[in-house]
């Protein structure tokens, strides 16, 4: 799995996503938490190199999520997501949740923690995102790599 992440970590740096170690915790494995995030591969492989690293965090600047949290995020989604425009992509999450990637020009849109009933928005900068495929996250429709490419298309 170590190798899988390390590939994966380098991949989205490559790519242009501010990229860092996180813990089972979810807390970055690394001083400074997510602003030592880069984008350079070779201080990505530094951070990532020899350590048990079961997941990817990124800093979400290019990006606003709906954080769904677990099965009742789930029934939020259901209630409303009828309102929501089709997502770039779509991720579960390791609690069982979702997350809908959505573009955040300019980073103009603003963390909003319950905005809806276990609904969480994630945008803005001064926050992070676990990536796929850290462990218990997947896409379930999209990939970072079409998400990107759409974003700066």
């Amino acid at each position: 799995m170590h190798e899988e992440i390390l590939e994966y970590a380098i991949r989205y740096a490559h790519q242009g996503l501010q990229v860092f170690p996180v813990g089972p915790d979810k807390v970055p494995m690394v001083a400074r938490g997510f602003k030592a995030g880069s984008s350079n591969p070779a201080e990505v492989s530094a951070m990532f190199y020899g350590r048990n690293v079961p997941m990817i965090g990124f800093v979400h600047n290019k990006f606003m999520i709906l954080d769904f949290d677990g099965e009742l995020g789930w029934q939020t989604y259901h209630e409303y997501g009828y309102r929501f425009p089709t997502p770039l992509a779509s991720v579960r999450t390791r609690s069982g949740g979702l997350h809908l990637y959505y573009p955040n020009p300019e980073g103009k849109l603003k963390r909003r923690i319950k905005y809806l009933p276990n609904m969480d928005v994630l945008a803005g900068n001064g926050g992070y995102a676990i990536a796929p495929p850290s462990v218990g996250y997947e896409f379930i429709t999209g990939s970072m790599e079409d998400t990107l490419r759409r974003l700066d298309g």
